[in-house]
């Protein structure tokens, strides 16, 4: 059996007893993103029936052959 959520997908491989967890899928439904003022900046998130997420934003990558 498979069931579809806002979080993921979970899997029951024994008519419904046990259940997969859908916590190891980079998923999510944002219906607001914002980012803030600092450097760097941290974007936030609404997921849709999960929260909420803030995630600093990476570094940029260096340029090749700059030392």
């Amino acid at each position: 059996m498979v069931l579809g959520t806002d979080q993921g997908a979970t899997i029951s491989l024994d008519r419904g007893q046990t259940w997969s967890s859908w916590y190891n899928q980079p998923t999510a439904q944002l219906y607001h993103v914002i980012t803030d003022n600092q450097f760097p900046y941290v974007v936030y998130g609404a997921q849709q029936d999960s929260g909420s997420a803030a995630v600093l934003k990476k570094k940029p990558r260096r340029a090749t052959g700059e030392r």
